[in-house]
């Protein structure tokens, strides 16, 4: 049986493990329209929040087990609508095509993270617009970065409350990924689904974690 190549490169190794930049973490409040109510995001029903965890249910790769958070870190396939579909295939090391990576933590599914190509940013926008309505808050922000210009990044997101729930439910579109690593993504921005106050699941989970998830799945289809 061939083992899976995972070789890298050495910069690359020292980007993964480096820390999110800092910014990601720390966003601060920037909505300018009332929340909404009662209204809860997802893209299907398999891709949302408050999904309870079924080992039976995940994919054939399996799951990133973290078993001292109680967590576990699954890829599943977003059905997006048929004239975006192509369009937004992702292409990363974290993984290829309409992929979302669901965080479970005790049992029920806590956050979602989605690539998308940069230049479809727009399309997505567009497209949660036309199911939510329009977004409760936009930013602009710049990133600085060490001997060069500062790089400009678009969010936009939609904010709702809902009843029973302690923290408001965010949906969250960057158009450039500076989540997971310690510099945006200048290729690929990222739809975020989580709730107020909550930590990036990077933090748990290293981009080397779901590399080994994504040669599983290689591996098993070869």
């Amino acid at each position: 049986m061939r083992i899976p190549d995972l070789t890298i490169t050495l910069t690359t190794l020292l980007l993964l493990a480096a820390p999110a930049y800092a910014a990601s973490t720390g966003l601060s409040s920037y909505d300018s329209q009332t929340p909404l109510q009662g209204v809860t995001f997802d893209f299907g029903p398999d891709i949302r929040l408050d999904r309870p965890f079924r080992q039976e249910e995940q994919p054939t790769e399996g799951c990133i087990d973290k078993p001292s958070r109680s967590a576990h870190f699954c890829l599943e396939t977003v059905n997006w609508p048929e004239n975006l579909h192509t369009s937004l295939t992702g292409s990363d090391v974290v993984y290829n095509g309409t992929r979302a990576i669901l965080y479970y933590h005790q049992g029920t599914s806590v956050q979602v993270y989605i690539l998308f190509p940069t230049d479809q940013s727009e399309a997505i926008v567009a497209y949660l617009q036309s199911r939510y309505g329009p977004p409760t808050g936009e930013q602009t922000i710049q990133i600085p970065m060490p001997g060069s210009p500062a790089v400009t990044n678009r969010l936009t997101r939609w904010r709702s409350t809902v009843a029973g729930q302690d923290t408001d439910m965010i949906l969250e579109v960057r158009r450039l990924d500076d989540i997971r690593r310690p510099f945006p993504d200048n290729t690929h921005g990222v739809v975020r689904l989580y709730r107020q106050g909550d930590d990036s699941m990077f933090r748990y989970l290293s981009v080397i974690d779901l590399m080994v998830l994504r040669q599983r799945r290689i591996g098993r289809s070869q």
